[in-house]
């Protein structure tokens, strides 16, 4: 048979096991009877946690969430459910990248500018419509805020699709369970101010992460650097971000307007919607350069040449293992209609786009920056999205590998210390036996 040996989990046939976190495992899957259907990417909580309460019900708000979310820039829930106690999420599985890959496969060319806007504006869409977004059975807003806007969670299809994901982290009014007080969700690098001092947040939040997604795949470098939150939120809040006018010698006046009042410390100076910062990127877009043929052009080519095609453990990035994890290091298919399982529907074109003439690609100079948004992440690691829980450290090496832990500078100091101070003293005590 075709799937003999493999396992078999409710409807679904997992193919291979592509991550795992200290909360969740995520496989690539088929429909057991429909082996001919297009694969998913099944995500299910992990045996030994199953019975815990409080990671259930993150876990159910993020399907609840997802499920809630019906656009085409937006990931879609495929499915859900429970098998012998265990919860599930499956997404539809689309062949791509996400933006960050896309930037490391193209780190020598970088992304030329009017198609870099035009991914910006088509991911605005999406995060536009989950801020005006209400609760199905009122008309209450559901008042999201994503709150882990990056690249990697900015998705690219081979059709030349643009969708948002990775809304585990989000934050919701109506949400069943809530961040407790004083914990951070998300990437450092691309919070906002407010964000890194843990203080209340609105959509606006998410509109300066965005805009500093806009500076970094504009510019090739992240707009500003720092080894810890606080220093990455002196920076901005002391405006120590450099316009991208001065970083590229030819970027465009009207597009530096448009990334830094989006990267304005005070929520009131940004922009006031995800769609008014979106009709601004359009605006200065040039349509034949900046489009989803031109997208999926470079998407291909980015997978042949680096070996993006199918999911991986670098796409998904499950070293947080956040219930943000669930597919968001992937990119989906188009919009479907319905719940459960439904038809695919195209993928929705760029609208309104307007030609102000062509804009010139990334310089040389500019290409050399590709390898900051590497260094970036290194110093700057994921949140967890379940960090206020304890869970048992897991050894990716496997259960009898020594875990790998960074030195601490202190001890050997201490140690110093303490080695000093026993040699001063056996020479006092020989000094006093001599005289």
């Amino acid at each position: 048979m075709q799937f003999e040996g493999r396992e078999v989990f409710g409807p679904y046939v997992l193919l291979d096991r592509v991550g795992v976190g200290g909360m969740a495992e995520v496989f690539l899957a088929a429909l057991r009877d429909e082996p001919d259907a297009p694969w998913v990417v099944v995500k299910r909580i992990l045996p030994e946690l199953a019975s815990r309460p409080d990671v259930v019900e993150m876990f159910l708000d993020e399907k609840r969430l997802t499920s809630l979310l019906v656009h085409p820039n937006v990931v879609r829930l495929e499915d859900s459910g429970e098998v012998e106690g265990v919860h599930f999420l499956a997404l539809e599985y689309v062949d791509g990248a996400s933006l960050r890959q896309l930037q490391k496969a193209r780190r020598r060319l970088g992304l030329p500018r009017d198609l870099a806007c035009w991914v910006v504006s088509e991911a605005c869409a999406g995060l536009g419509y989950a801020h005006s977004r209400t609760l199905t059975y009122s008309s209450q807003p559901l008042d999201l805020v994503h709150r882990d806007i990056s690249p990697q969670n900015i998705l690219l299809s081979k059709a030349g699709a643009v969708k948002l994901a990775d809304f585990g982290v989000a934050r919701a009014g109506p949400r069943l369970s809530q961040t407790s007080p004083g914990h951070v969700k998300g990437k450092y690098s691309f919070m906002s101010p407010e964000q890194l001092l843990r203080q209340p947040l609105d959509h606006r939040s998410d509109i300066f992460s965005i805009g500093a997604v806009l500076y970094e795949t504009t510019t090739g470098a992240p707009m500003v650097r720092g080894s810890s939150p606080q220093e990455i939120c002196d920076a901005i809040q002391l405006r120590r971000i450099v316009p991208p006018e001065q970083r590229v010698a030819d970027y465009p006046p009207a597009l530096g307007r448009v990334v830094m009042r989006a990267l304005e410390p005070r929520p009131e100076d940004r922009y006031g919607s995800a769609e008014e910062l979106r009709k601004e990127l359009v605006a200065l877009v040039d349509p034949e350069r900046g489009n989803a043929e031109k997208l999926a052009e470079l998407v291909v080519a980015a997978a042949a040449g680096q070996g993006l095609s199918g999911v991986s453990s670098d796409q998904l990035d499950l070293a947080t293992a956040s219930g943000a994890e669930a597919v968001a290091r992937r990119s989906f298919s188009s919009q479907r209609s319905g719940s459960g399982r439904g038809e695919a529907r195209s993928v929705r074109p760029a609208t309104g786009a307007t030609a102000t003439g062509p804009q010139p690609l990334p310089t040389r100079a500019e290409a050399k920056a590709w390898q900051a948004p590497e260094e970036e992440e290194a110093a700057l690691p994921t949140v967890d999205a379940f960090d206020d829980l304890t869970v048992p450290e897991r050894n990716p090496a496997g259960a009898d590998a020594p875990v790998a832990r960074r030195m601490d500078w202190r001890r050997p100091v201490i140690w110093l210390v303490v080695a000093g101070g026993v040699i001063l003293v056996a020479v006092l005590v020989a000094g006093r036996f001599l005289l």
